[in-house]
């Protein structure tokens, strides 16, 4: 895999794939660059919920950062 592969685009964000550094392909969802705070408030608290939920039928969120201009989430791909 070569670069992040786009998959799809939601209300407010974009979702790609990409190859991590072990090899294994994950999930990139990436709130759009200049979303309002509104947008930015709610992708923040989906971010905490995913977090926080574990259940063998979630993926879980491996990575996070809120603090940046273009907020995302990281979670391992399945296809």
């Amino acid at each position: 895999m070569n670069g992040p592969q786009f998959l799809t685009a939601g209300g407010c964000g974009d979702v790609f794939v990409l190859q991590g550094r072990d090899g294994r392909p994950y999930v990139v969802k990436r709130l759009r660059e200049y979303s309002d705070p509104e947008a930015r408030r709610m992708f923040a608290r989906e971010v905490r919920i995913l977090a926080m939920s574990v259940h063998p039928g979630l993926v879980p969120v491996v990575h996070h950062r809120l603090d940046v201009l273009r907020p995302f989430y990281v979670m391992p791909y399945f296809s």
